[in-house]
């Protein structure tokens, strides 16, 4: 008979498998940051269809100041149990395109968890001409804008963060720029900070 991890080897028949990957993993790290004074404890095992992750959500690193003015809440433990599969499949030819189709201006593009009523909204967005690459520019708290590249490889999105702006047009043109353009628009506070 066989054992599930070799079953799910002969199954996985996508481009990804993560079988065998750190999936024994057990720590219990404690954390004397001042918020904290616990241990943070966590495991990455296998079921040979599954990854599983275990913890406690206490972080292993340093955190900020809790509770604060902002936020009167304190870390404590939770439970964490979340499986993923170990043979995830690519569910699209054309990822960039699927995910600029789901852009929406003025919609809620992330949120920080980390820190309270911290949310970007999406306020334009363009494809590369290759359709390789998005370019996303988002307002962040409603007062500054954030521009960010959107890539797709390994079977992955990846958002890499190219700086933060003062104005809609220091975003516009550093947009223009990373696209090799010229600027012809206005110069903005931007430019001289």
């Amino acid at each position: 008979m066989k054992t599930p991890q070799e079953q799910n080897d002969l199954d996985c028949s996508g481009d990804y498998s993560t079988a065998g990957i750190l999936v024994d993993i057990n720590e219990e790290i404690y954390n004397d940051d001042e918020s904290v004074n616990k241990y943070s404890k966590y495991s990455w095992t296998s079921d040979g269809i599954d990854r599983i992750l275990s913890g406690n959500g206490i972080r292993n690193h340093e955190v900020g100041t809790f509770p604060n003015a902002d936020n009167p809440n304190t870390i404590t433990e939770q439970n964490v149990n979340k499986r993923f599969t170990l043979c995830p499949e690519n569910v699209s030819k054309e990822p960039i395109i699927n995910y600029l189709d789901n852009l929406k201006i003025g919609e809620v593009f992330n949120k920080a968890v980390r820190y309270e009523n911290s949310e970007s909204t999406i306020e334009d967005f363009c494809i590369t001409i290759d359709k390789k690459k998005l370019w996303v520019i988002t307002k962040i708290q409603g007062w500054r804008y954030g521009l960010l590249e959107v890539e797709y490889s390994g079977g992955q999105f990846n958002h890499i963060a190219h700086g933060t702006f003062m104005t809609i047009i220091g975003a516009r043109k550093e947009l223009t720029i990373k696209n090799g353009n010229e600027w012809l628009g206005e110069d903005s506070i931007d430019d001289y900070m």
